[in-house]
């Protein structure tokens, strides 16, 4: 098996691209990740309409190197295709993996590279041949004999294509339930939680903000202030109203002694 050690940096850029690429693929395009080895990267791509390879389904690897993303990994195709830019052992020659290569370019330009070479083959620079040369010579020859290695070994991955797309729809309407801004539930419960503890530091009820307030504003603060100031004073006012009271009772018992 194909094993290497990539750099934690480029363990955690492959990762972060291919489930992104898994949740929102490529049109035509289906990722398979190897969680224990993200080094060997595979896919699934559909042959474009139009072309020879119309209606298959190709199983596609690209290996990654200690050195990458600094150099290309190397692309494969595992299910057997008739194409001038692809080997007899399933190697892929296309000039994003060669000289062309750049660092910041991601799996997911490489994956879209290779479906164009299944619309547009590079006949200058043939790893097959014979498919090379149909294709400048006689391309309905070669039209012909690219379509019979598609019906022969191209229809086998149509199965796993279509599940792999299917569990990714069942997951993108799963994901809006249960992840529906899972933000927004505990914000909505700390402002109801500060504006009710607000209130009832500052004042009853009748003090409170008004309905559907979620901040206490400079002027519902002095409004506050302002009610529960003239409340202190009310009850200031009482012991004097007490001692009114009082004093008429005083003279009762002065009166009731003298007599």
């Amino acid at each position: 098996s194909f094993v290497v050690d990539l750099s934690p940096s480029a363990i955690k850029s492959v990762s972060r691209e291919l489930y992104a690429l898994q949740r929102t693929p490529p049109d035509d395009i289906q990722i398979i990740i190897n969680e224990t080895n993200l080094a060997d990267v595979q896919a699934w791509i559909r042959g474009p309409d139009g072309t020879p390879y119309e209606n298959g389904f190709f199983k596609v690897k690209l290996l990654l190197t200690k050195e990458f993303p600094n150099v290309a990994p190397k692309g494969v195709f595992v299910t057997k295709i008739f194409h001038p830019n692809v080997a007899d052992n399933g190697e892929i020659c296309v000039n994003t993996l060669k000289k062309d290569w750049k660092s910041d370019l991601g799996i997911g330009h490489i994956l879209l590279t290779i479906k164009c070479l299944l619309i547009a083959p590079n006949p200058d620079s043939a790893l097959n041949e014979e498919a090379g040369k149909m294709l400048l010579e006689a391309y309905e020859d070669y039209a012909k004999r690219a379509r019979l290695h598609t019906s022969i070994h191209a229809q086998g991955g149509k199965v796993e294509y279509s599940r792999l797309d299917s569990c990714r729809k069942s997951d993108a309407q799963d994901s809006p339930k249960s992840d529906k801004n899972p933000l927004s539930s505990d914000k909505t419960s700390t402002r109801s939680i500060s504006t009710t503890s607000a209130t009832d530091v500052t004042s009853k009820p009748q003090s409170s903000p008004k309905a559907g307030s979620n901040v206490l504003t400079a002027s519902t603060i002095n409004n506050i202030t302002q009610k529960r100031s003239a409340a202190e004073a009310d009850l200031e006012v009482k012991p004097v109203v007490k001692s009114q009271k009082t004093a008429p009772m005083d003279k009762k018992k002065r009166n009731l002694k003298r007599l």
